[in-house]
Parts: structure tokens; C-alpha cells; sequence
């Protein structure tokens, strides 16, 4: 009996150290699981909280009380995966029990606490067995809020979407602004190659002049010694005709390099187009109609015999462009380009308003390429007979060269629309068109007595074997020098007879406005006419393309030269104008 009951005591006490190992076991655990950082609930069989920590309570924003009450498949759980779409709270039970065997590692879940506020969790799961036992009696659930890195994350990935979008749209404008230069590339090579030509054609120009201006003065000269009948008169006839061609395309370069000589006058655009379109009709054709919308505009300063032919270029090439017919639209307008101009928004002067003259047809038009070189000249898509492409050179040449713009619109079958923008020369408005009057002095015939001695000053020799023929014939007592030293000794001999000094502008050691000058030392009353065949910015660089003083260019000596010559002894002599070194 003694040994039973000690034996008893002595199990007792082996269970009661048993518990007491236990007991302060779970106080350690408790202590580890309590102060733990991540949050820890372990759920029964059937999803019930059966404990949890203080961490979890803190990150899920629930107190001890609200967690007694929450079941795994509580509706308040409103959890979201990763990509944010919902994740039920039957799909959250089924992720945690169906992996509590094998356990769930590292799944990231984000949670909404009752403040509203998401926090995303890092989740573990386990199943909880007894001792002894196979079957589980719940599983645990452990977590670490991870907000911070998944909005540093969010926060990275976006910045990287920005700088995908930024770099995205810096190639774009790379792109575009690429583009750009390569057109305005084009552009400056299109115009360095267009004032190259320019520059040749002035600079052949003089010599052209003085060649045909021979070949013209000795064929008119041979045409009137001979009689109507000759069969000779034609063949002259037909020389004199080709020469006035050949000026005319010498004509047509240096106006295309901007190098011609003009005599602009402030102009109404409507009464010129107005006075011209009658022979514009003509030109076209019946089978063409033309129409005019010709608004209230402002005045522009231009040469009118330059923009008829403008005008009249533009018209015969829209004529080529409709074999079959047509229609032609020539509209006015005064436009203010400072609405749609960039400058104004980059802090740059706004343009001024411009004088539209725009002329549309509906032809068959012109593909991108062919656009890139219709102002080259020479440059046509027409038969060999039907043109020479100078037409739309000459255009060209003149808008610039008188401060204007002309721009292009054109697509294969839908026609071609040329837009021109010049400068205004005052601020009034026009209502009521004006009658546009040339102011081409007339041609006129030498009178049956002269009695007037004319000094002519040129080096070419051709050229000055035309004029003192021709001079004479008309009766003039004619003075020639071959340069201003020869000019300068026949002034010395002769100087108070001479009425009148025809000289070239440009020569070699002394010029004619040098010429001129010291002429005028001794003889201040003679009169002056000033001939050449370079282009006007070489001329006008001498000074006497400047009001009131007489000039003429050689290709006009055939027809004008009497004229011009009485125009000039009429003339009061004007105050001798400086002198300059040639260049």
C-alpha cells in the first residue's frame, strides 16, 4: 500500500514538473510570438481566429476583440492580389487551406484595415498537429507588412513608366525636330543651289548683253539699208527676232537670280490684274474659264511689267496643266499672318500683314518630287517644244527679289494652287479699284534735224560700233571713246559742245559714274545717260539706278535708244552723283 501511494506521488509529481515545463514553454512562446514584428493568427479547421499577436493587430488595424470575431471567410477581410483585382474571401480560404499541407510561402496579399487604408502583407502558412496526431486542428499565418516596399515599387515603376513616356516622347520630338533640320536642309541646299545659278547667270549676263546687243545693232542696221523686197530682209528679220529671244531669256535668269533691274511703283494688285485679264483670257484659252475674287486689299510697291509676268507665267503654266480644260481661280486678299505665325508664342516680332495673290487651278497636279524642283531652272515636265523651264524660275526670282513669299499646294488629280505674299507698301485698305496706267515711255523716232553732240564712253567695241552708227544715222555729231581716259581727252577738246555722255557703267580702270564726275568739273550742264548689261545689284551699287537719273539696259538700245536719248536732252541736268571704286 505504502509503495502504490509512493509511487502515485511520485507520478504526480513527474506530471505536475511535466506541466510546469510545459506552462513556462508557452509563456516563452507566448513572449517569442508577442513580440515578434510580423503579424501571427492561427486559424481552427474551419477558419476561425483562434489566436493572434500584437503585431497582427497593429497591422491590420483590429483589436483583440474584432479578431475574437472574425472567421477566415469574414467578408470583412477585402483583400486584393497583386495586380489589384479582388480576392474574395471564399478564394482566400481556399489559398490558405488548400496549401496548408505543403505549406504556403512568401504569397503576397494586399489587405484593406477598417480605416480604409491598403496594406500589403508578405503571407506564410502552416498546419498546426498535435502530438501523436495525423490529422491537423487548424494552421497558423504569419506576415510582414511590406507597404512601404510595395509603394517604393509603385513608386519606382511609375517613375519608370514616366521616363518610358518622357523618353518615348523625347525620341518623338528627336523624330520630328530630325525631320525639321533634314527639310530645312533641303531648303538652304535648294537656295544655295538656286543662288548659285543666280550668281552665273549675272555674271554671264553682262557679256551675253553686249554680244547680242552687237549681233541686233548690226542686223537692224543691214535690215534698213536693204529693200522690202530683198530676200535678205527676212533672214535679217529672223536674226533680229532671235535676238530679242535670246534677251528675253537673259531676261528671264537674272530675274530668277534676283538680278534684274526693276522699277517698282506703289501698286493696286486688283486694277493690274484687272487690265491684264483680258489678254490673260486669251492666253489660256476659250476652253479655260477664269474666275477673279478679288477682295479689298492694301497697296504693294513692285514693278507692274514684272508682275504681269508673273501673272502671266503662272496662268500658261496652270493652261499646261489642263489639256482637256478647265478652271482657273485668281483670289486677293489681304491675310495677317501673325495669327498663325510660332513667333508670337517664342517672343519674337509678329509679321506683318501680306497681300495674298493666290491662283488655283484644276489640273492635274504634281506629285512631292516633282514640287522640290518646279522653281530649279530649267527644270520642266513638259515636251522639249513646250517650254523651257524658266517659267516658274522667273516667278520665283521675282516674289524674292521684291520681299514676297510663294508657296505651293499640289497632289496628283486634285490640281495646283500657288500662293504669293507680298509686302504691303501702306496701311490704308483699299475699297474701290484703280485703272492701272504703264508708265513705259513710248517708243519714239529720232527728229529730221539734230543738232545735239553725244559723247559715247564703252569698252565693248561691238557695242560701241552700234551706237555711234546708229547715233549718227539719226544725225547726232558722235564722239567716241573706247575707255575714261579716251572720255576724259575728248572732254578737254570738246567739252563745251557736248550735250550729252552716253557711258557705260561698269569699265575697267575708271567706271562711269568716275567718268561722269570729272566730266562734270568742266561741262556741269552736260546730260547723262547710263547704259549696262550687268545685273541691277552691280548697278545699283554705282548709284545711278537712284531717282532722276537716266539709265537704260543694253538689251533696250535696239528699240528705245532714240527715245531714251531725247528723254535725256530734255531733261535738266541733275547734281553729279559720287564716285566709287569698281569692284
Amino acid at each position: 500500500m505504502v509503495i502504490r501511494i509512493s509511487r502515485l506521488v511520485q507520478d504526480i509529481t513527474e506530471q505536475k514538473s511535466l506541466e510546469d515545463a510545459l506552462s513556462a514553454t508557452d509563456v516563452e512562446y507566448r513572449s517569442l510570438v508577442t513580440a515578434l514584428a510580423e503579424g501571427v493568427v492561427v486559424f481552427s479547421n474551419n477558419g476561425q481566429v483562434l489566436k493572434n499577436n500584437v503585431s497582427a493587430e497593429r497591422i491590420l488595424g483590429l483589436s483583440a476583440s474584432e479578431f475574437k470575431k472574425l472567421s477566415l471567410k469574414d467578408p470583412r477581410w477585402n483583400a486584393v492580389y497583386e495586380d489589384g483585382s479582388v480576392c474574395s474571401p471564399e478564394a482566400l480560404s481556399d489559398l490558405l487551406f488548400s496549401r496548408v499541407d505543403e505549406g504556403l510561402s512568401n504569397r503576397i496579399l494586399g489587405l484593406h484595415r477598417p480605416d480604409g487604408a491598403l496594406v500589403w502583407l508578405l503571407m506564410n502558412a502552416r498546419s498546426l498537429i498535435r502530438s501523436g496526431e495525423t490529422a491537423p486542428y487548424g494552421f497558423v499565418v504569419s506576415f510582414a507588412d511590406i507597404t512601404q516596399q510595395k509603394q517604393a515599387e509603385l513608386a519606382l515603376r511609375e517613375s519608370q513608366e514616366r521616363l518610358v513616356q518622357l523618353n518615348r516622347h523625347l525620341e518623338q520630338q528627336v523624330t520630328q525636330r530630325t525631320e525639321e533640320l533634314r527639310k530645312k536642309d533641303e531648303e538652304l541646299y535648294q537656295a544655295r543651289k538656286l543662288e548659285a545659278v543666280g550668281r552665273l547667270a549675272g555674271g554671264v549676263a553682262h557679256d551675253f548683253n553686249n554680244l547680242i546687243t552687237g549681233i541686233a545693232g548690226i542686223a537692224e542696221e543691214l535690215k534698213e539699208t536693204l529693200p522690202i523686197g530683198d530676200p535678205r530682209h527676212h533672214d535679217l528679220s529672223e536674226m533680229v527676232q532671235a535676238t530679242q529671244r535670246a534677251f528675253s531669256l537673259i531676261r528671264q535668269l537674272l530675274a530668277f537670280g534676283r538680278r534684274q533691274i526693276t522699277h517698282p511703283q506703289t501698286v493696286n494688285i486688283n486694277s493690274v490684274i484687272r487690265n491684264f485679264s483680258s489678254l490673260l483670257q486669251r492666253l489660256i484659252g476659250e476652253d479655260i474659264q477664269m474666275q477673279m475674287q478679288l477682295g479689298d486689299i492694301r497697296l504693294v510697291k513692285i514693278d507692274p511689267n514684272h508682275l504681269e509676268q508673273v501673272l502671266m507665267n503662272l496662268l500658261l503654266n496652270a493652261r499646261d496643266a489642263m489639256p482637256q480644260g478647265g478652271s482657273i481661280l485668281i483670289r486677293t486678299a489681304t491675310v495677317d499672318l501673325s495669327a498663325d505665325d510660332s513667333s508670337a508664342s517664342t517672343g519674337a516680332a509678329s509679321r506683318p500683314p501680306r497681300v495674298l495673290i493666290e491662283i488655283s487651278d484644276t489640273g492635274c497636279g504634281m506629285d512631292e518630287e516633282t514640287i522640290t524642283h518646279i522653281f530649279e531652272p530649267f527644270f520642266t515636265t513638259k515636251l522639249k517644244e513646250k517650254g523651257n523651264g524658266l517659267g516658274l524660275a522667273t516667278v520665283y526670282g521675282v516674289i524674292k527679289q521684291n520681299g514676297g513669299e510663294i508657296l505651293v499646294d499640289s497632289r496628283p488629280g486634285t490640281g495646283t494652287t500657288f500662293q504669293i505674299l507680298l509686302p504691303i507698301e501702306t496701311e490704308g485698305v483699299l475699297v474701290k479699284d484703280e485703272a492701272f496706267e504703264s508708265n513705259e515711255p513710248a517708243r519714239t523716232e529720232p527728229s529730221s534735224v539734230v543738232s545735239k553732240t553725244i559723247l559715247v564712253v564703252e569698252d565693248e567695241d561691238i557695242v560701241r560700233r552700234v551706237l555711234v552708227r546708229r547715233l549718227r544715222q539719226a544725225g547726232y555729231r558722235v564722239l567716241e571713246a573706247g575707255d575714261g581716259k579716251q572720255a576724259l581727252k575728248l572732254n578737254e577738246e570738246h567739252g563745251a559742245s557736248i550735250d550729252l555722255v552716253i557711258t557705260d557703267v561698269v569699265m575697267p580702270e575708271m567706271n562711269g559714274r568716275d567718268v561722269v564726275a570729272h566730266i562734270h568739273r568742266q561741262n556741269p550742264g552736260v546730260s547723262v545717260l547710263y547704259i549696262s548689261g550687268y545685273p541691277e545689284e552691280i548697278i545699283a551699287r554705282r548709284g545711278v539706278l537712284e531717282p532722276g537719273i537716266n539709265f537704260m539696259e543694253k538689251s533696250a538700245l535696239v528699240d528705245d535708244l532714240y527715245g531714251k536719248v531725247q528723254e535725256a536732252l530734255r531733261q535738266p541736268h541733275s547734281q553729279p552723283i559720287g564716285s566709287s571704286t569698281p569692284t
